[in-house]
C-alpha cells in the first residue's frame, strides 16, 4: 500500500503527455499542385480544378492562394487564400467568390500545429465566430497516380 501512494503521489516526474496529431503535415502546399475533382452527382456535369496559384513564405509562414475553377467549360469560380506553419497551425486568410472579396483580420485558423481528437479551436474575426474540430484520424485509401 505504502508503494502505491507514493507512486500515486509522484504523478508523471518527467511531465510528459500526448500532445496530439501534428497536422501541419496534412496540408501538402508545397511544389506545384492541381487537383481534379469529378462529382459523382449526374447533374453535375463539370469537374472542378483546383490549382495553386501564389504561394511565398514569410517569417516562417507559408502563404498558399487555390483557385477554384470548372475544366471544361473554363470558368472561375474563386479562390482561397491559407496560411501555415508548423508553429501556429493552418488557417484562412481570405477568399474570393465572384466579385466578393474577403479578408480576414485575423486568420481563421481550422487547425493549431499539434491537435488530439476533439479538440476545438475558435477564431472570432470580422465580427464572426468560427469553430473547427478535430473529429478524428482515419485510414485513408490513396488513388493518386503519377498521371
Amino acid at each position: 500500500m505504502t508503494l502505491f501512494a507514493l507512486l500515486l503521489g509522484c504523478g508523471n516526474p518527467n511531465g510528459l503527455s500526448y500532445s496530439g496529431h501534428t497536422t501541419y503535415d496534412y496540408f501538402g502546399f508545397d511544389g506545384e499542385r492541381v487537383w481534379k475533382y469529378q462529382s459523382e452527382d449526374p447533374e453535375t456535369t463539370y469537374t472542378l480544378v483546383v490549382e495553386k496559384t501564389d504561394y511565398f513564405v514569410s517569417e516562417g509562414i507559408e502563404t498558399v492562394t487555390l483557385e477554384y475553377s470548372s475544366e471544361d467549360p473554363q470558368a472561375l469560380f474563386g479562390s482561397v487564400t491559407w496560411k501555415s506553419s508548423s508553429i501556429s497551425g493552418t488557417g484562412i486568410s481570405g477568399y474570393s467568390a465572384g466579385d466578393e472579396e474577403v479578408s480576414f483580420d485575423e486568420t481563421v485558423t481550422l487547425a493549431t500545429s499539434k491537435m488530439v481528437p476533439g479538440a476545438i479551436v475558435e477564431t472570432v474575426t470580422n465580427d464572426v465566430t468560427f469553430t473547427s474540430t478535430l473529429i478524428g484520424e482515419e485510414p485513408c485509401p490513396n488513388n493518386w497516380s503519377s498521371d
